[in-house]
Order: structure tokens, then C-alpha cells, then sequence
């Protein structure tokens, strides 16, 4: 063999390798099924999501709220943990703002909703620990601020 055959020969070995090697790479498929579009859910698919959220942000102690119910009138009722059974307060959706803070010591992430026209005197604050579960948060809570939206009426 010549030298150049066996240089021919090694690159030709080395592509097969990559191509081998890209071929076992991509060998576990797509994935059979998507994550559902925040767009297609229904404001109760966005209100569970947002409950398993605080259902999951812990113990007894925590004074996170829990979203109870959404009605057509863009309103949800909040039931703070700890407080005496049956006192639920009104928020109106499209008159919150949400933001997301992460707490420098612990590490974890929170979700505040605060009223935009009554300031930050009715402010939750809701621990959900990592940054993809805040910003999950935030986007079902938008889009139901979303759908509020399109409820309202036109002037005009």
C-alpha cells in the first residue's frame, strides 16, 4: 500500500467513526410527546398548574397562598395557609403584576403577585424553588392575565 492510500485509508476510518458516532447520538429518538403550549391550555389547566405549584411548595408553616378558584369574571380567590377556614380574598387577574425574585441565601426562587392598583399591600409571595418552575408559573398566570384580556370588552 502507498502512502497516500493509507492516508485515504485513516480519514476514511476517522469519518466512519464520527458518522457512527453522531448515528448512536441521535439512536434515542424524539421525544414521543410535547410539552403542552401555555397558549392551548384552559384557564383550569392554568389554575391547576399554578396549584401544583403551591401544593409542592411545602410544609405547614409556609405561608404561601393557595389559588383556590378562577370564575369568567377574570377573579381568583386566595386562601392564605394558616388562616382561619373559609377567609378567601378576591384578586383581580388582569389588575396583577408578577415578578420573579431568587433569594441570595437559599437559593431558591419566588413568585410575587401584587396588585398593581392597590401597590404591594396585597402582595403573595410564593416559593417554588428552581428558576424553570418560576418562569412556568409566571407564564401561566400571564396567559391567564391573557385571557382576562380578550374577555374584556372593546371601546369603541
Amino acid at each position: 500500500m502507498t502512502e497516500i492510500s493509507r492516508f485515504r485509508l485513516r480519514w476514511f476510518a476517522l469519518l466512519l467513526a464520527c458518522a457512527g458516532a453522531l448515528c448512536l447520538a441521535a439512536c434515542d429518538g424524539y421525544p414521543q410527546q410535547d410539552a403542552p403550549r401555555t397558549t392551548a391550555l384552559s384557564p383550569a389547566a392554568h389554575l391547576a398548574a399554578l396549584n401544583a405549584y403551591l401544593r409542592g411548595d411545602a410544609g405547614p408553616a409556609s405561608e404561601a397562598p393557595r389559588l383556590l378558584a378562577y370564575d369568567s369574571a377574570c377573579e381568583l380567590e386566595v386562601e392564605e395557609r394558616g388562616s382561619a377556614r373559609g377567609q378567601r380574598t378576591p384578586l383581580e387577574i388582569d389588575a396583577m403584576r408578577i415578578t420573579v425574585s431568587r433569594d441570595k441565601d437559599s437559593g431558591r426562587y419566588a413568585v410575587e403577585l401584587a396588585s398593581a392598583t392597590l401597590g404591594d399591600s396585597r402582595a403573595y409571595r410564593v416559593e417554588v424553588g428552581a428558576w424553570v418552575d418560576a418562569v412556568a408559573f409566571r407564564a401561566h398566570f400571564q396567559q391567564l392575565q391573557m385571557v382576562c384580556a380578550a374577555q374584556r370588552p372593546t371601546e369603541g
